[in-house]
């Protein structure tokens, strides 16, 4: 069996502790990056969807106030403060469950 000295032991100690160390470090950088690249992959992705719909999409004529509407980045319908009303799911204060259940 092989006796270590103090300072052989503190230097071996050091080494481990250093390749240990490094490895966490090199775990969490690999996450971290893995992670910049998904969310860099998804804001491009929507970026190119927003941008084809909006090649694609024009101002549409709401039938019921006359006032245009378009689509905002999301795809979802811009509203205007004219456009509410029970028929279009109206969700203001005082409207009940019913009154958001279109008339058909």
């Amino acid at each position: 069996m092989t006796t270590y000295s103090l300072e052989q032991r503190k230097t071996i100690y050091s080494r481990e502790l250093a390749a240990y160390t490094l490895r966490q470090w090199t775990a969490v950088r690999r996450t971290i990056d893995a992670q910049n690249a998904d969310e860099n992959a998804i804001t491009d992705a929507m970026r190119k969807v927003y941008l084809a719909s909006a090649k694609t999409q024009s101002p549409t004529k709401s039938l019921a106030s006359g006032r245009s509407t378009s689509s905002g980045p999301s795809g979802a319908r811009v509203m205007r403060s004219g456009d509410l009303s029970p028929e279009r799911g109206d969700t203001r204060k005082g409207s009940t469950e019913s009154d958001n259940i279109p008339n058909h």
